[in-house]
């Protein structure tokens, strides 16, 4: 809180005139979802009548989901299979995507202001499509999107640009209109050094130290041409 209220945007881009298309990352960005991720192993522990380590999720965060199951399975001595855990964690997150998860402040808004201007908007996520569609039905912006794309579907990861590539070259714009939205230190730098005009969004989770001693939002900034507390800050550059 004390962050946020200190929080100050700022701009180097007249971004009504360059986004001729917006990028969008989900998590954190759009969604408020990224403490739901940090929860998540923490949930399912106690689940299981077991009491989770503390900041048990920096173990967590560097694992997939097989390698999650596993650690449950050494850790906390589940005892059923790798596969059904890794089924439990998936049907989980589900739950929250299909129930629970809200949009940041004024990212509906800026959606639809985006429709009015004709400025086709591309969600470009790591996060498995399952989760994706279940979420935007709920919240009601599917509609919003020309296309959903997901690393799955490239073979890729957003420490590679291929991506933000691909949905620029679905829209038919070239890169230095194709504006980026994201809010991790590891996505905007790779959307930066691919040329892509940056809109870094602040979470919480950028408080983390990542790569020490500074805070990834202290690296992100002067990576990103527009940083805002939140998506609807966004609005008054677009009128």
């Amino acid at each position: 809180m004390d962050k946020m209220r200190r929080f100050r945007y700022t701009c180097s881009m007249n971004i009504r005139e360059t986004m001729k298309c917006a990028i969008f990352d989900m998590d954190g960005t759009l969604l408020d979802s990224m403490w739901m991720w940090r929860t998540l192993g923490e949930e399912i522990i106690r689940t299981h009548g077991k009491t989770p380590a503390k900041n048990v999720w920096y173990d967590l965060k560097v694992l997939n989901s097989t390698e999650t199951a596993q650690y449950f399975k050494d850790n906390y001595g589940f005892s059923e299979s790798v596969e059904n855990i890794i089924e439990e964690i998936d049907d989980t997150a589900l739950r929250h995507y299909s129930t629970d998860l809200p949009l940041k402040p004024g990212a509906m808004e800026l959606l639809q202001r985006l429709a009015e201007l004709h400025v086709p908007a591309i969600l470009a996520t790591a996060t498995d499509k399952r989760l994706v569609r279940a979420c935007l039905h709920r919240l009601g912006i599917e509609k919003y999107f020309f296309r959903l794309n997901s690393c799955e579907d490239f073979d890729t990861s957003k420490s590679q640009p291929l991506i933000f590539q691909k949905s620029a070259e679905m829209a038919g714009v070239p890169v230095q209109n194709a504006v980026v939205f994201e809010d991790s230190l590891y996505a905007i730098r790779t959307a930066h050094n691919a040329g892509f005009p940056v809109v870094a969004v602040y979470d919480t989770s950028a408080e983390d130290l990542s790569e020490p001693p500074e805070t990834d939002w202290r690296r992100i900034v002067p990576l990103a041409d527009i940083t805002c507390a939140h998506p609807g800050q966004i609005l008054p550059l677009l009128r």
